[in-house]
């Protein structure tokens, strides 16, 4: 039952983080990429955009669930690294637990603000690396073997703004400030025993766990355990 409750509370992150990115849908055309199944091309489709395009490389399930709901939209199988879109084309491009799965996030960013209205805004959210992986930095690599590199807030707003004018920093599941000081000792002595006791952490309280905690606020100084950027006005890379 536990490791049930674990599950959801991960599921209840990722459909808050579209809740959240539907407050921005009405009326505007959005780019779902490495949407996974589709559900949540679904949810920014009820929260008003006027149009939601579906991208992802495991294509699987993804046609299906999103033509069920009858999704106005591009639904393919597509690298967000080299889109088959033309430039301006979106006013938001989401993109959820995607950057720290690319090789080269710069590839990726440059795509991002190609196919995004001068005005455009990209939502995406990445594990925080301060919580995921104790005492490491960017470089190193993370202990979860599908992720490239972890980013720390400040990483990821340093990266960010390098590509957009404005980057609005927002979290979930906030941390307090004793908790983090014992991954961070922990992480220091060895960084797998951090690794393993926030995975412990996260399973003894999941039963605990419902959507309320999981929606994203605004940074407030303590860390969260997953960033979420909101950025406006892509810079001219022309």
């Amino acid at each position: 039952m536990r490791l049930v409750s674990f599950l959801n509370g991960s599921t209840h992150q990722h459909v808050e983080r579209y809740v959240f990115a539907r407050n921005f849908a009405r009326g505007r055309t959005i780019l779902d990429a490495a949407c996974g199944s589709g559900y949540g091309s679904v949810a920014l489709y009820g929260g008003g955009a006027s149009r939601v395009d579906s991208f992802d490389l495991a294509f699987e399930g993804l046609l299906e669930m999103v033509t069920a709901q009858t999704v106005p939209g591009l639904q393919a199988c597509g690298d967000v690294t080299r889109l088959p879109l033309r430039d301006f084309t979106y006013d938001i491009y989401v993109s959820f637990e995607t950057i720290e799965h690319i090789p080269d996030d710069q590839e990726y960013l440059v795509e991002v603000t190609r196919v995004l209205k001068p005005d455009g805004i990209y939502i995406c959210s990445t594990p925080n690396r301060t919580i995921t992986n104790p005492s490491t930095t960017i470089h190193d690599r993370p202990h979860f073997e599908h992720h490239v590199r972890e980013y720390s807030r400040s990483d990821l707003e340093t990266t960010l703004s390098s590509y957009f004018e404005e980057v609005e920093m927002w979290g979930q599941r906030f941390v307090s400030r004793g908790y983090l000081a014992l991954l961070e000792s922990l992480g220091r002595a060895t960084p797998r025993l951090a690794v393993a006791a926030n995975q412990v952490k996260k399973l003894i309280v999941s039963s605990l766990w419902n959507k309320s905690p999981h929606h994203p606020e605004p940074f407030s100084g303590r860390e969260p355990e997953i960033n979420v950027a909101v950025c406006r006005r892509p810079r001219d890379r022309r």
